[in-house]
């Protein structure tokens, strides 16, 4: 943001809390456009403090009531001084144009959200430390999710959040390369995985078996592996994968260690049961994640339906967002070689005719 930039926002922010310090009507009009962290500078933030605090108490806004609020809360000399809070209201060209200030101010506060998320985005892609790649990403997410956060009146255009994304040529860079899980091509982190076959050609035991490589750190196939922790979600036949991961656990002579099993079928369609289990898998910090199968976690669902098989897509996506887990999903078709269940390719799922 430009200095002339700066300085108009500045400008209008004074007029906006000149506006507010002239009748407790006004005052409530303000508060209702303009939220304390859209003001740009500690001293306009400071006196909003005071003036919502007065107006929370249903106490009136002029100059002297705000002076007083901010001497008790010890951010009088922080605001600039009683004398400032004169010069707000010497900014005030007419009370009915504050609405149009406000305006100015909130959408200086959507500039300021997104060249920060940018930012962020460009560091973040600078940062060789997977770690601390993610934590910067998810602060650039948090920056535009307290835009969205904001009342209709003051929420980001479109056009805002695709400012923040747009990248040149350079930028490119910022894009993080995929990070290898399994080899260096086999399975990547923070990917969506499906493995499609027929019903008893060893899907769930293939898996299983990348899972557990994983989960102790042994090579796969002779592959190296990132290991971590590993969510199994084991939606149907537990009492086979039991005997699998013993079957796996004797050949290997060790346990299964760092691999954990949830035998329920948690069902995509209901937001409370997905929503625990993102939580759940960000929780453990899983660096894979299994669905097995698809079709068990979809019960009930139109699968010849590109909104409703896309829903699924969407939250799958969701589980990937929130854990950077490569998110595997075992899939069956027919043995005929059709698909077990119908779907379509439009809604994104492989396998599908």
């Amino acid at each position: 943001m430009t200095a002339a930039v700066q300085d108009v926002t500045r400008q209008a922010e004074q007029i906006v809390i000149g506006t507010a310090m002239t009748t407790p009507a006004h005052a409530d009009e303000m508060l209702g456009l303009v939220a304390v962290d859209q003001l740009g500078t500690p001293a306009h933030r400071a006196i909003w403090r005071a003036v919502a605090g007065l107006r929370q108490r249903g106490e009136p806004t002029d100059p002297a009531a705000v002076a007083a609020a901010l001497l008790a809360a010890e951010e009088l000399h922080k605001a600039g001084g009683a004398a400032y809070l004169h010069t707000c209201m010497e900014a005030v060209p007419v009370t009915a144009q504050g609405p149009h200030y406000a305006g100015l101010v909130t959408e200086a506060a959507h500039q300021r959200g997104t060249q920060l998320a940018a930012e962020v985005t460009r560091r973040a892609g600078e940062t060789a430390d997977p770690i601390a790649r993610r934590a910067l990403l998810d602060q650039a997410r948090a920056a535009l999710d307290a835009l969205e956060a904001r009342s209709p009146g003051q929420q980001p255009s479109h056009l805002d959040r695709l400012r923040a994304a747009l990248l040149d040529s350079a930028g490119l860079d910022t894009i993080p390369d995929p990070e290898p899980l399994i080899g260096e091509d086999v399975l990547f982190r923070d990917s969506l995985v499906w493995v499609v076959g027929k019903p008893g050609h060893g899907k769930s035991f293939v898996v299983l078996d990348m899972a557990a490589a994983v989960g102790t750190g042994e090579p796969w196939q002779t592959y190296p592996v990132q290991q971590g922790p590993v969510v199994f979600l084991v939606a149907e036949g537990a009492r086979g994968t039991k005997k699998r991961v013993r079957a796996w656990e004797t050949a290997m002579g060790r346990r299964m260690e760092n691999v954990y099993f949830l035998p329920l079928p948690v069902q995509s369609t209901n937001r409370a049961e997905w929503d625990a289990l993102v939580e759940l898998c960000r929780e453990i910090g899983a660096v894979m994640v299994v669905i097995d199968t698809q079709a068990r976690v979809t019960v009930g669902v139109e699968e010849n339906s590109n909104t409703e098989m896309g829903h699924f897509v969407d939250q799958a996506e969701k589980l990937r967002a929130a854990s950077a887990a490569c998110v595997v999903i075992v899939h069956h078709i027919g043995r005929n070689g059709e698909t077990r269940s119908r779907c379509s390719r439009s809604a994104g799922v492989p396998g599908c005719p």
